[in-house]
């Protein structure tokens, strides 16, 4: 389902409503007009139980005096000033856009925007063809003169070869800022707004796109008494850090891309941290109780002699790496390990959770 905008104007405020429907979700975005404003997306039960939620909601906006937007409403014009008119509905339609939800279908346009440094471009490989599916991400972008959106989209160009492939990534390095002619893919098949690639003009130097990539490439960090400093990893996606404990470096990861739920994560590692000599004795012990007839069986592969009991127990590291995230407001975590005299070249990995405790222990 389309689109559909509504504004209200109050004095000297001026703001903007949008809501769009797809499937289950909906998807709204508000704010004052001239910014990009902010999303909520929600997902029902079924189709129908999403388009009567946005039937509701629209209902209630027209009660508070919003005006629906429509094309017909843009621009009104003469024929003596037409191709003006035209020039005014364009930019008039252009700063609609102000989310991927908002993009129209069956049109052409003119895109610049910042490429994702985590998906920095890539291809799919279309079965057994020899041809590729280039797919890049944009993590900021604007259409024509409209306003500069923050909301992610993917950039796709189907059946290339691999000549043509490795040009797109190269033109596609990341944080590049990037001029295109784009339309919205009549199918959607990936979590972000997709749109297809009908032209690539070149890096662009739009200032407000720079401006872009100048906040967006600041570092993010979190300082913490415990953990010290944690940084967000614009290419994994995620927040790490190190810690030093008795001359060993222990690497942290927290598997969030949100700042708040970051520091909510690290809250709830504290206390498995600062109890970390009870926690890594568990460890210990459960990874010989699940693992230990498997090193044996492993070192037999090798014509390796077997270990015993003790033997196994002191060549057993602590953890190098924890991670550690949220499921269902619940903290989860994983303990690396790699001791070489153990199982050779591959590590080991155990789950865990705060209410659980130890789950399981397999090698990788």
């Amino acid at each position: 389902m389309p689109c559909r905008r509504f504004e209200l104007t109050e004095g000297k405020s001026s703001k903007f409503w949008e809501i769009n429907q797809r499937g289950k979700q909906t998807r709204v975005c508000f704010g004052r007009i001239g910014t990009n404003g902010q999303t909520r997306e929600k997902e029902y039960d079924s189709t129908a139980a999403a388009k009567s939620a946005m039937t509701s909601l629209i209902v209630q906006k027209v009660k508070k005096g919003y005006l629906e937007i429509t094309k017909s409403s843009k621009v009104k014009t003469s024929a003596k000033t037409k191709s003006k008119s035209t020039t005014q509905n364009q930019t008039s339609h252009t700063n609609l856009i102000t989310s991927a939800a908002s993009i129209p279908k069956n049109e052409t346009f003119t895109m610049v925007g910042l490429v994702d440094p985590s998906m920095s471009g890539g291809g799919v490989k279309n079965g057994r063809a020899k041809l590729w599916t280039f797919v890049v991400g944009l993590i900021a972008w604007k259409i024509n003169d409209g306003p500069v959106v923050n909301d992610r989209i993917d950039v796709m160009a189907p059946k290339v070869n691999y000549l043509t492939l490795s040009k797109r990534m190269k033109q596609f390095e990341a944080w590049k800022s990037v001029r295109l002619t784009v339309q919205r893919s009549k199918r959607q098949t990936r979590p972000h707004m997709m749109v297809d690639l009908i032209k690539f003009q070149g890096e662009s130097q739009d200032k407000n796109i720079l401006q872009a990539r100048k906040k967006l490439s600041e570092p993010i960090e979190i300082r913490d008494r415990t953990f010290g400093t944690i940084r967000f990893n614009r290419e994994h996606r995620l927040f790490e850090g190190e810690i030093l404990h008795q001359n060993e470096t222990f690497y942290l990861e927290f598997d969030t891309e949100s700042i708040e739920e970051a520091k909510t994560i690290i809250k709830l590692a504290k206390p498995l941290w600062r109890s970390r000599k009870k926690w890594f004795k568990e460890f210990h012990a459960f990874v010989f109780d699940k693992l230990f007839d498997d090193c044996q069986r492993w070192r037999s592969y090798v014509d390796a002699d077997p270990l015993t009991a003790d033997e196994f127990k002191r060549l057993l590291d602590d953890p190098y790496k924890l991670e550690f995230r949220l499921r269902a407001g619940k903290l989860e975590y994983e303990m690396h390990n790699c001791s070489e005299e153990l199982f050779f070249d591959h590590g080991l990995r155990v789950n865990g959770s705060s209410a659980k405790g130890l789950i399981d222990a397999y090698c990788e």
